[in-house]
């Protein structure tokens, strides 16, 4: 099955916004800012079930709950 896009739906306040070349932001704050808001695409696409997410990230789950704790994102209530 082909991966969902959602390129059309507007953005959530809590992702961060796509770093553009030129942008002026360090290699890190983007590749922060990306990592930050691919793992929140993919527990949301995987309805917050951290043992599906780490494995489709290709991540152990211990090391998605750090990263999860990192950049400060939290489970809808």
């Amino acid at each position: 099955m082909p991966p969902s896009t959602t390129s059309h739906l507007p953005r959530r306040r809590d992702e961060a916004p796509a770093a553009t070349p030129g942008d002026g932001k360090p290699l890190k704050e983007a590749r922060d800012g990306f990592e930050r808001a691919y793992i929140l695409a993919e527990l949301r696409a995987q309805d917050w079930n951290m043992t599906r997410t780490a494995e489709r990230l290709g991540i152990e789950r211990s090391h998605l709950y750090r990263k999860i704790r990192a950049y400060g994102i939290t489970p809808p209530k």
